[in-house]
């Protein structure tokens, strides 16, 4: 948590801080530079007005910055009919997930391309603090990875595991799923937060993962959808999560 460390801060420390829109909801200032990567749709249970909602939490992280901030977003995804670029008084820069990086990514941990966009954009906020191209590569090659997002576990028996539970929306299993390639077995689910998940059922039916497995809530109700949809899978609903002894 970052109130942890809050003693040994001084008016010179960079805080790099990620902050879900829950955070964001409450927070009466913006930062000197703020990044937003994407907006998809996300935690809509708690948001009297559904996406809109959730937007507009997610849009304090540059609603109060000043001229001479940064805001860095996703291009490629835009903001049109989300916010008016316009009317931010800082300056924008726009980042295009195709755009060139600088030096090569050869990092087990970085997989796939919504990694390559997301050292796009933090090498972005760094260059505003003086970062160098060679020290951003070190970081890269450094970088070990976080929990729970696309971890590899083990292997047990020829098969190969990877946590991936932070994926909260399909956006996100798609992404890893790409990223990891040759995905065999997927195991999705948990709680309903009333999201579209179409697109998502679509993407399961096409994709070439030979066995689906759902827990509960969204789970089971996506494996009711799409069940018997392509004969070359298989699909299960588990009741509960098992643990080992």
């Amino acid at each position: 948590p970052v109130l942890e460390d809050i003693n040994t801060v001084t008016p010179e420390t960079i805080a790099v801080i990620e902050m879900s829109s829950h955070q964001l909801e409450f927070t009466t200032s913006s930062p000197e530079v703020a990044v937003l990567t994407n907006i998809y749709e996300e935690h809509l249970d708690h948001y009297r007005d559904g996406f809109r909602g959730y937007v507009n939490a997610k849009l304090n992280i540059v609603r109060r910055q000043k001229e001479g901030d940064t805001f860095i977003y996703n291009a490629t995804q835009g903001l049109d009919g989300l916010c008016d670029l316009g009317k931010i008084k800082s300056h924008k820069v726009g980042v295009k997930k195709d755009a060139p990086l600088p030096f090569a990514v050869n990092n087990e941990h970085l997989l796939g391309e919504h990694n390559r966009q997301d050292i796009l954009f933090a090498f972005e906020a760094a260059k505003h603090f003086g970062v160098d191209i060679a020290a951003a590569e070190r970081a890269v090659e450094k970088f070990s990875g976080i929990e729970h997002r696309m971890e590899k576990v083990g292997t047990f028996r020829g098969i190969t595991f990877y946590n991936d539970c932070i994926a909260t929306i399909p956006h996100a299993v798609e992404c890893a799923v790409e990223a990891l390639k040759n995905v065999d077995t997927l195991i999705f689910g948990g709680m309903d937060r009333g999201l579209d998940y179409s697109e998502f059922e679509n993407y399961l039916k096409k994709s070439n993962i030979k066995n689906l497995i759902g827990t509960p809530a969204t789970g089971h109700k996506i494996c009711d959808k799409i069940e018997g949809a392509n004969p070359k899978k298989t699909y299960n609903k588990a009741d509960k999560s098992r643990r080992g002894r």
